[in-house]
């Protein structure tokens, strides 16, 4: 039984009568068609924001959140060494005291290590690190190789959804 990206009408089930499900199925999801809520992170509203020092709001209280500094949502000089800090901890980042799309996308892996994987669908006798990752989730067996006992731990996370 394949495991499908989660229909986002009206909460539909297959023919089996089960929710598909993702490789992180969430459980706040909701049916309406508001767009795969499965894509998204706290990051999602702010991959292209640019912000730096003397900024305010939301978007500073998710940057400081990925930076591990205190999320009161104004971008001070705490918030700006925090910055400094990390894009000096990651190389392949500018080092700079202002976010870029690269930064958020950093900030957001670090976050949610499966988003590169919660669009793949994958199937019964399918093998490889995508079906790993769906493994590790469902809390099984690791051994890359989607058989008989991660289709039954599929179904199971799919009958808890419903």
């Amino acid at each position: 039984m394949p495991v499908e990206l989660p229909d986002l009408g009206p909460c539909e089930v297959d023919a089996s009568g089960l929710a598909v499900i993702t490789l992180q199925a969430r459980a706040d999801a909701t049916c309406a068609n508001e767009g795969p809520t499965y894509l998204e992170s706290a990051y999602t509203p702010y991959r292209g924001e640019v912000i730096a020092e003397g900024a305010e709001g939301p978007a500073v209280q998710v940057l400081q959140q990925g930076l591990g500094v205190e999320d009161d949502g104004i971008f001070g000089p705490a918030t700006k060494a925090a910055l400094l800090e990390f894009t000096e901890d990651h190389p392949w980042l500018e080092t700079r005291d202002e976010t870029s799309a690269t930064l958020w996308h950093v900030l957001e892996l670090q976050d949610y290590p499966t988003m590169p994987y919660r669009s793949m669908q994958t199937e019964e006798g399918d093998r490889g690190y995508q079906v790993s990752v769906l493994q590790t989730q469902l809390d099984v067996e690791v051994d890359g190789i989607f058989g008989p006992l991660t289709a039954e731990a599929v179904r199971s996370a799919q009958k808890s959804l419903v």
